[in-house]
């Protein structure tokens, strides 16, 4: 898992979201900001999709949606977080930039706490 977060290794599979419960839970991982600056956050997800995003300066909550097995996000629907699984690891990992407030980031990976 190590090796992936510093970005020498590919992804686990993909695996379609079903269910709130594929992704309920606490996440965390190391955020990269529109200006490109990277900095370490936490994402806690209930069972509602309801989400709690924090960071050293920033905090955030507001609803996710699935739809088509992925995580719709931001709020202009700009984001999607597709989930991976395979070999005992699970990771959320975002396919382009979204918004969070007046804040735009895009995560490296969050992995369960």
């Amino acid at each position: 898992m190590g090796a992936f977060l510093a970005g020498c290794a590919s992804l686990p599979p993909v695996k379609a979201i079903k269910s709130p419960a594929d992704i309920a839970g606490k996440w965390k991982g190391t955020l990269l900001l529109y200006s490109g600056r990277e900095i370490p956050a936490t994402l806690h997800i209930d069972a509602n999709l309801n989400y709690f995003f924090k960071g050293p300066k920033y905090s955030k909550t507001n609803t996710f949606i699935i739809e088509g097995g992925k995580v719709i996000m931001g709020r202009n629907r700009d984001g999607t977080m597709t989930l991976h699984a395979g070999e005992g690891n699970r990771i959320l990992a975002t396919q382009n930039e979204w918004a969070i407030g007046n804040l735009r980031w895009r995560n490296k990976a969050l992995i369960p706490i």
